[in-house]
Parts: structure tokens; C-alpha cells; sequence
């Protein structure tokens, strides 16, 4: 396998990610859950009398409360993660995909740097529908544009990306 491409690093594909990542989050789910248990407890506690109306209103605001503080820290947090990002956009990456890892070329300040990551060192691969996004770990990410291939395709990479890692691929519709 002789694969090259390249892409340009942008700021929809930093935030298209991270938000993904956030709804996956175990820490999201838990707290969905919770919210909709909190909400049927409530409404079930009103509707059988066990609380009064001042109550079912106290503590509808409070889990609001927590519900607003949760969804607003997440979103700074979120932000926060792009600004220290936004050093990235515009960035130019190369890509080498051969039989035994993956060569990963940064061109920064016209220094070209590269990385080694061998594909059992892989976490995950997602496959959204314009690019592909491969994890190392849970915090390196290295995304890939589809379509923009030297010696190969998109049907080429994918295959041989399945065939490797074969489970830790997902197919993505986000």
C-alpha cells in the first residue's frame, strides 16, 4: 500500500469533531440520563400529590439551574479548546500511508517535521462523510480529506483501514 494526500487543516473540522466527541461522551450520556430520570421524577412526584406546586416549581428551577451551568461551562470549555487550536488552521499535512505505519508530515514555518504512528497504536478511526478523523489516543487526532489521494482512493484507504484496525472503525452520519 502506497497511499499519499494531503489536507488543510480548518476550523469547521476542529469543531465538527470536538462537538462529536462531546455527545459521546460517557459524562454526556450520564448526565441526559440523570436530567430525564430528575424530570419524570418530578412530574410522576407532582401528578401523585407527594409534592405541592412550590415544590414541583423549586426544584424544576434548580435542575434548569444545573442543566444552564452544565451546557454553559461546556460551551467555554469548548471554546476554549478551539482558540488554542486555531494555531492549526490553515495548517498544510501530509499524509503517507504504507504497509507498516503511517508517515505524517506538519509543515510549519516551511520546517517540514513529521511523526511515525504505527497502525496498532491506532485508538479509532471515524468516517464522516467529507473526511476521515484517526485517533492515536484519546486526544491526538489527525484528520484526513477525502478524495484527495495520490496511488489509491477513498475505497483503497478505507478497506485497508478496516482491514487493520478492523472493530475500532466507525462509519459516521453526523
Amino acid at each position: 500500500m502506497n497511499i499519499k494526500t494531503q489536507t488543510i487543516i480548518d476550523y469547521s473540522l476542529f469543531r465538527k469533531f470536538f462537538i462529536f466527541k462531546k455527545i459521546r461522551s460517557k459524562t454526556f450520556i450520564f448526565f441526559l440520563i440523570f436530567n430525564v430520570l430528575m424530570f419524570t421524577t418530578i412530574y410522576l412526584a407532582n401528578q401523585f400529590g407527594i409534592l405541592n406546586l412550590v415544590s414541583t416549581i423549586i426544584l424544576s428551577v434548580i435542575q434548569l439551574l444545573i442543566i444552564s451551568i452544565y451546557v454553559i461551562f461546556n460551551y467555554y470549555r469548548l471554546e476554549s479548546t478551539f482558540k488554542y487550536e486555531a494555531n492549526k488552521i490553515g495548517q498544510i499535512i501530509n499524509y503517507h500511508f504504507t504497509d507498516d505505519n503511517i508517515k505524517i508530515y506538519f509543515e510549519t514555518n516551511k520546517n517540514e517535521t513529521y511523526a511515525l504512528v504505527k497502525y496498532e497504536d491506532l485508538y479509532k478511526v471515524y468516517d464522516f462523510q467529507h473526511h476521515l478523523y484517526i485517533m492515536n489516543n484519546k486526544n491526538v487526532t489527525y484528520i484526513i480529506t477525502k478524495g484527495m489521494y495520490d496511488g489509491g482512493s477513498d475505497l483503497d484507504l478505507i478497506d485497508f483501514l478496516r482491514k487493520i484496525i478492523g472493530l475500532k472503525y466507525k462509519k459516521v452520519r453526523f
